[in-house]
């Protein structure tokens, strides 16, 4: 459902912008509420009908009062407090999914303005929940690990994985924040040295700058057809590398408008406001460019950034076809076995019996289920990374195995075999 709905809203999207671009309007206010209204047009078409959401402009408060500045499209969950002769709403900050600054055109300095805007729903202080079921999930995409109870965190992670366990708190913790713009760079190189230049300008004589935090990077930054993406894993991710660094930023030239209904309705499903099932075409995995790689270091983040040639990162979009992991046969029975047992000792005399005679090594195999992402080693004991992990020994002889959590595997075997063909399933977790 997710790309229809995305096809049709940028297919409105760019008719509307062009639109309004041949209305003969010179004052610049007027020229931004217009862009401001076609953008709240477009996202209360993409909010369930009933759902007790709404598209509105106005401020962002918290407890103690603390405003946010003026911001152009926040979806939220509560009617909010009328300024007074005006259209503008004030709403609390646990009362907001997502705010959009929209731009007509998105050049350099609308970068460092957007940045900005966002930066203030930052200064907030929400009481929402942090670490529930979005958190868990995206928590563990993004350390191939099972996440701490939030009392125990700083006692047993070491301090990179401290710094990632609160910065993934903190995205749950804040609606998400998006910046719009309908017209500007022509290439996706383009919008990537764009905003490598806005932060280098911010660096100080050491090399530091202030406010820069995973956290405060906006989620998404859409430019026309190009646009920056958070790898956060709410929904988009991108694992922590064996060096440390954690890919976080990306670029894309796909669908933007289908991009901001994936972070957003991905809150929406978290928060059950809508069904999982509007994620139900996930045949191709969204095209990604590496961009930005954070590590954490005492009192803040190293950067880096992926110098990728401009002919690959402009070069048309390629999607991957999303395949679940295929497994050996000590792998599956691993599995098998985890699954019967929840948990196993790295020393089970089960599982060395298992790998007795093959490649593996206990160490070597759990690395193995960890690339694949289903299962890592936790308390020093070997668990699941998945929350419905499923086999299915297929009819090619091949044994395919992942989350079905979201009926991605499901999907993928009535487009991969025919009708008829036989195919036995294991539910393992």
């Amino acid at each position: 459902m997710i790309k229809t709905v995305g096809d049709f809203l940028n297919r409105l999207r760019e008719a509307e912008s062009e639109a309004l671009a041949r209305q003969k309007v010179e004052h610049a206010p007027t020229i931004g509420d217009m862009y401001e209204g076609l953008t709240q047009s477009i996202l209360s078409r993409a909010l369930p009908a009933g759902s007790g959401l709404e598209v509105s402009a106005g401020f962002i408060k918290d407890d103690s009062s603390e405003l946010s500045d003026e911001l152009d499209c926040l979806v939220v969950t509560a009617p909010g407090e009328q300024v007074p002769y005006t259209n503008k709403r004030v709403f609390h900050i646990d009362d907001v999914v997502a705010v959009v600054q929209v731009k007509k055109n998105l050049y350099s300095k609308d970068l460092k303005s957007g940045y900005e805007n966002l930066a203030s729903v930052n200064r907030l202080n929400p009481v929402r929940d942090r670490e529930g079921s979005l958190f868990s999930h995206a928590y563990r995409a993004t350390t191939l690990s099972l996440p701490p109870q939030p009392e125990d965190y700083r006692r047993v992670l070491p301090h990179d994985l401290q710094v990632v366990y609160y910065t993934l708190g903190m995205e749950c913790y804040y609606p998400v924040r998006i910046v719009l713009g309908y017209n500007g760079f022509k290439t996706e190189s383009a919008l990537r040295n764009s905003f490598y230049s806005f932060l280098e300008n911010q660096l100080d004589e050491r090399g530091h700058a202030t406010g820069f935090g995973v956290h405060r990077f906006p989620n998404l930054i859409c430019c026309g057809g190009h646009s920056l993406v958070k790898g956060n894993g709410m929904p988009f991710c991108c694992p922590i590398d064996e060096d440390g660094y954690w890919p976080f930023y990306c670029s894309t030239s796909a669908n933007p408008t289908e991009l901001i209904l994936e972070v957003i309705w991905t809150r929406l499903v978290y928060e059950s406001r809508l069904s999982g099932s509007v994620f139900d075409d996930d045949a191709h995995l969204t095209p990604m460019n590496r961009f930005i790689d954070a590590r954490p270091l005492t009192g803040g983040w190293e950067y880096r950034i992926m110098d990728v040639p401009k002919e690959i990162v402009d070069a048309p979009p390629e999607a991957r076809e999303w395949r679940p992991a295929f497994l050996d046969e000590t792998q599956f029975a691993v599995i098998l076995l985890l699954a019967s047992e929840e948990s196993i000792d790295p020393e089970d005399s089960a599982l060395v019996e298992l790998i007795r005679g093959t490649e593996y090594t206990v160490e070597s195999l759990v690395d193995s289920l960890r690339a694949l992402r289903l299962a890592t080693v936790d308390g020093g004991r070997i668990v699941f990374l998945t929350t419905q992990c499923e086999c299915l020994l297929l009819p090619d002889g091949r044994i395919a195995a992942a989350d079905n959590r979201a009926g991605e595997l499901t999907r993928w075997l009535a487009r991969a075999f025919a009708p008829g063909e036989v195919v036995a399933t294991e539910e393992t977790s």
